[in-house]
């Protein structure tokens, strides 16, 4: 087992220290053995971290890419790592088109589906209507840096929770600005 520091594991992901302990916090990348200076990774957060690389590549948003590799262990994301490099210098391919060939096979390994972007059992499918795989962000201000962004296509149960949420979110921002004023 290879033991690295956070500037070893940067240089050899080609990632920021800033981006790991990002990725540590949002779940994504398990956290280092020990702490501080002291701190020690190994290949598995390695190619944890190119895996991902490889999926922002397909723009897919890091909510997305956690849901899709949590259930991965680190011989299974290496093996997709060093996969998708073989297949991409083999065939020309993207490493996107590699990785939805390997969890769209009947394995054991993910609950696997036959859809153009793998999706693992808790992500809820599209509407029928939407083109798989494409998504739009909307961006609902209530007031100076309070936001809500929504990512379309939403199906009818999720489109009337939103409007919910907004019409609360409008009412509640009203009241305030009426108590200030």
């Amino acid at each position: 087992m290879v033991d690295l520091d956070i500037n070893e594991l940067c240089d050899r992901a080609g990632v920021t220290s800033r981006t790991v302990y990002f990725y540590v916090q949002q779940g994504l990348l398990a956290p280092a053995a020990g702490a501080g200076p002291a701190a020690r990774y190994t290949e598995g957060h390695v190619a944890r971290l190119k895996l991902i690389r490889l999926l922002q590549k397909q723009h897919l948003p890091l909510a997305e890419i956690g849901k899709r590799i949590r259930a991965l262990n680190d011989q299974e994301v290496q093996r997709l790592v060093a996969e998708a490099r073989t297949r991409r210098t083999e065939k020309n391919a993207s490493a996107l088109d590699y990785i939805r060939g390997v969890l769209s096979e009947s394995t054991p390994l993910l609950a696997r589906s036959r859809t153009p972007v793998p999706a693992m059992p808790a992500t809820p499918a599209p509407p029928a209507s939407a083109p798989v795989g494409r998504s739009q962000w909307e961006r609902h201000a209530f007031a100076d840096g309070i936001e809500l962004h929504v990512r379309r296509p939403l199906s009818r149960a999720e489109q009337r929770q939103v409007d919910k949420l907004m019409a609360a979110a409008r009412r509640i921002f009203s009241e305030e600005g009426e108590e200030q004023s």
